[in-house]
């Protein structure tokens, strides 16, 4: 399962149920939920993929785990990404307000993502 996961599949992520079904048509390999959800435990611990059994996060995993750093650090350190969405932000002010926020505290509000997202 895990070379599956690290070689086989294209996507960057996926639903955990999506993942599952492929997993099971591609090894033939029949796992309960709870079992399958178990094993993703295991393979997050292990560092293979992002998957956080907790409510809000338990129904994706990240299968592409270096992929989601490289854009997380983008976020933080890529200075001509905040350059660019400072701009952009002067002439909307609650996105302006909303970016400062990210800046000054860490978070992210969802509304910025496309924004940001498209830029990556």
């Amino acid at each position: 399962v895990c070379d599956y996961c690290n070689s086989d599949l294209k996507e960057a992520w996926m639903t955990v149920e999506d993942l599952r079904l492929k997993v099971k048509a591609a090894l033939k390999l029949d796992f309960s939920e709870q079992a399958f959800r178990a094993m993703l435990s295991k393979l997050n611990q292990l560092g293979v993929c992002v998957y956080h059994d907790e409510e809000h996060l338990n129904h994706r995993v990240v299968l592409k785990p270096k992929l989601m750093l490289e854009c997380v650090k983008r976020l933080i350190y890529d200075r001509e990404l905040h350059r660019q969405q400072k701009e952009l932000h002067k002439l909307d002010g609650k996105k302006a307000r909303l970016w400062n926020r990210f800046t000054r505290e860490g978070l992210l509000d969802k509304s910025l993502l496309t924004d940001i997202w498209g830029s990556l």
